[in-house]
């Protein structure tokens, strides 16, 4: 059985790996979500109340929304997109 340990001096080379290996992480600091976390919303399909617990933001795609609706016993609905929701807070 081989027992692997890692050493101090052991620095690896990240210039000679190609970029697909390294996990570059592009994150826009200016974009902005439709929703906050914690935000109030209404869930078209069936008028509930629900609020945003999380959110994720994808490449080229629509932001997700991880929404929990209030007075349910379940778990959060995951994949909700913006399209599905609406601003719940009175103007």
């Amino acid at each position: 059985m081989t027992v692997h340990v890692r050493t101090e001096e052991f620095k690896p080379n990240r210039t000679a790996l190609p970029r697909s290996l390294v996990r570059r992480r592009f994150i826009n600091h200016e974009y902005a979500f439709d929703f906050e976390i914690g935000q109030r919303v209404v869930l078209l399909c069936t008028n509930e109340l629900a609020v945003i617990v999380g959110r994720t933001q994808v490449l080229d795609c629509e932001d997700e929304y991880l929404i929990e609706i209030l007075g349910a016993d379940c778990v959060p609905l995951t994949g909700v997109q913006a399209h599905q929701l609406i601003d719940a807070t009175p103007s």
